[in-house]
């Protein structure tokens, strides 16, 4: 359960900060490199995905022994 929350957690953050560099990177006056960004947030998107199954199949696997 610790590991899926902490993938969840880490993988809205690493969106999150993604999202602002993409964000920064668009609207600034450099040459603006977003393939790194735009990387990272799908990485991150990936994280909190994975970490959200693993908490359903924890909670799922706890139900099935409370009900046997």
């Amino acid at each position: 359960m610790f590991i899926g929350r902490l993938l969840f957690l880490g993988g809205l953050a690493f969106t999150l900060g993604s999202l602002f560099v993409l964000i920064v990177s668009m609207f600034g006056n450099s040459d603006g490199d977003i393939v790194p960004a735009v990387f990272g947030l799908v990485n991150g998107l990936i994280a909190a995905g994975v970490g959200d199954l693993v908490i359903d199949l924890n909670y799922r696997r706890i139900q099935e022994e409370k009900v046997t």
